[in-house]
């Protein structure tokens, strides 16, 4: 088998050195598409290895997500508001518990974007940053104060359903709080989603 593979080889050269005597113009023609073919054929496993790699990338990474300034950031992993609209003084957003659209909120223009911490304080959900604290608490409640953020799983809905929501809220972060990781809310401008 290695004979048969020698003498096709050398039938090859041979032949290439006879067309290379006999017309040079095809040798340079040969030459050229077997240089190209080549060309492609790494061109096309460095892109699929890029493609390979860029998968991966996304895979063990957090989402991203653009803030105000256009840079990219990751996302926290436990609750993210995105803004859509201002009504009056406050903005309404669409609220994310890990990844999963949760419900509707309402707050307060005061609250900038940004990173907040979240806490569970006298069965009170507390977000805080190093400028202001406020609570996140459900349609209905009877005395939210003006910085509060107001959790409604549908603005239409009866206040039940916003209790089950805002109790799924709290038993999640509950058992975040319970494996020691520190949960996060990060708010988005309403520019986001243009």
């Amino acid at each position: 088998m290695k004979r048969f593979v020698v003498v096709i080889l050398l039938a090859v050269v041979f032949s290439l050195v006879a067309l290379y005597f006999i017309n040079p113009e095809i040798v340079e023609k040969i030459w050229l598409w077997v240089v190209g073919l080549l060309g492609s054929i790494v061109a096309f496993f460095q892109g699929t290895t890029q493609w390979a790699g860029e998968k991966i990338k996304s895979l063990t990474k957090k989402q991203t997500a653009i803030d105000a300034t256009g840079k990219d950031t990751v996302a926290p992993g436990f609750m993210q508001i995105y803004r859509y609209c201002r009504v009056g003084n406050r903005f309404q957003g669409l609220v994310f518990v890990e990844g999963q659209f949760i419900g509707i909120s309402n707050e307060n223009l005061v609250s900038s974007i940004g990173v907040y911490q979240i806490n569970i304080l006298q069965n009170k959900i507390v977000i805080s940053n190093s400028i202001s604290t406020s609570s996140f608490v459900m349609t209905g409640n009877s005395n939210p104060s003006e910085n509060d953020v107001v959790f409604s799983v549908d603005q239409n809905t009866a206040s039940n359903n916003s209790v089950q929501g805002f109790n799924a809220i709290f038993e999640k972060l509950s058992h975040w709080l319970e494996t020691e990781k520190q949960p996060t809310l990060q708010i988005f401008n309403p520019d986001y989603f243009k």
